[in-house]
């Protein structure tokens, strides 16, 4: 077990607040922020949840594991997450061994939960690999249902958070949780998994397990495929144009889901990207639901971090930006961006972007959705953590690892 352990590095948990120094921010408890439904009150149905029992109730799925505790004796490189426990995962052969955990008998039909869990990477030939939290339904039938809940882009030099949401429309007969994916030649590190229970309803409509990103309703993103072109959407202070499947390809570019995408080049500062106001097709109280795929092109490296952020102008000029989601977006495939946001009160104008990357990237973008996932009135939301600055906000988020600071205009 010691030659597993000897590369792994020092951990230490950065805050992403830590990443707005320099920035003047105002901290608003009243209503003109953006509302974060995955943080909800409730019991975690995850036990020994931060590994403060060690391995208890959790199985290396066909491989082998341990915890490094605050009161052991550390290998070398090794410190305590939190100053509490986490779990190393090494000995993989396959991508999809990790870490499980049974939770069939704590969780229910037609609730939704709520999924957090803290991971990094150690050994390996590359600084950054993918990392996902999966859902493993096992049925009476034998037959078996995978579902990604959600996913990041794990680094060796901070954790980095997993995020999503999932709820079952039928009962299986056995409900696994379980981290996986990185490479084989990685070990993984899982600091601590929370899945709570945010709401419960009746599902008798539905025959699957539901992604709740996905809503019915209009996608209030105008020419939200590119099949206009750059009809409705603006460069931000950048160039771009639109590849479509009837005309000639850029060289090493093609067509993404057999569709069109925007490419944005020329950028110069990392919040460059593309734009589309959607003041007039928003309402104060429901919640949006947001999805996006991109990709990177040019750069010298392989990967480059992405977000979708929303910026919210008021009459008395001040301006809010909200991160709403963001992913580790790669040259050799399309990458996901999902969110959340609601509005409490009403800007002059709401403008939705996709930036990111630095300047050396083109970014591309294949597809655009923003559905009303729901309505209601603002004081029934949990707040999101948001950052309320004045028109001189001169941070920006950039993955480096996952995040990074640049200047912001």
């Amino acid at each position: 077990m010691g030659a597993s352990q000897s590369g792994i590095k020092r951990d230490i948990m950065e805050k992403a607040s830590t990443n707005f120094s320099n920035g003047r921010f105002q901290s608003e408890k009243s209503n003109k922020e953006l509302k974060d439904p995955i943080r909800r009150p409730g019991t975690n149905i995850i036990l020994n949840h931060d590994f403060s029992g060690g391995l208890h109730l959790w199985h290396p799925n066909c491989c082998d594991g341990f915890v490094v505790s605050s009161d052991c004796d550390y290998p070398p490189g090794l410190s305590a997450a939190f100053n509490g426990c986490f779990a190393v995962i090494t000995n993989r052969k396959e991508c999809w061994q990790g870490l499980e955990q049974e939770t069939t008998d704590r969780v229910s039909v037609g609730s939704t939960y709520t999924v957090c869990a803290w991971v990094k990477i150690s050994g390996g030939s590359h600084y950054m690999a993918g990392v996902q939290a999966t859902m493993k339904l096992e049925y009476q039938d034998s037959s078996v249902c995978y579902s990604c809940i959600g996913r990041t882009c794990a680094s060796k030099e901070r954790w980095e958070k997993i995020e999503g949401t999932f709820c079952l429309s039928t009962m299986p007969s056995r409900v696994i949780f379980y981290v996986e994916g990185p490479l084989p030649e990685f070990e993984l590190h899982i600091n601590s998994v929370e899945i709570f229970c945010a709401s419960s309803g009746d599902s008798d409509s539905n025959k699957e397990l539901k992604d709740p990103i996905r809503r019915p309703g209009t996608n209030i993103i105008l020419n939200h495929d590119f099949s206009g072109g750059l009809h409705s959407w603006h460069p931000n202070c950048c160039d771009g144009f639109v590849v479509s499947s009837v005309c000639d390809y850029p060289p090493g570019l093609s067509s993404a889901f057999n569709g069109c995408f925007a490419v944005i080049t020329n950028r110069r500062e990392c919040w460059q990207g593309l734009e589309q106001e959607i003041t007039d097709r928003v309402s104060v109280g429901s919640t949006y639901t947001v999805c996006a795929w991109v990709k990177i092109s040019g750069g010298s490296h392989y990967m480059a971090g992405v977000q979708a952020t929303m910026k919210l102008e008021y009459q008395d000029s001040s301006v809010c930006y909200s991160c709403i989601g963001r992913t580790c977006a790669s040259k050799e495939r399309w990458e996901k961006i999902e969110g959340t946001f609601c509005l409490s009160t009403m800007p002059s104008r709401v403008i939705f972007y996709v930036e990111g990357p630095l300047p050396e990237f083109d970014l591309h973008i294949s597809s655009v959705e923003i559905f009303c996932a729901s309505s209601g009135d603002s004081d029934d939301f949990i707040p999101l953590s948001l950052f309320y600055g004045i028109l001189e906000l001169n941070q920006c988020f950039i993955f480096y690892g996952i995040l990074k600071l640049n200047q912001r205009r």
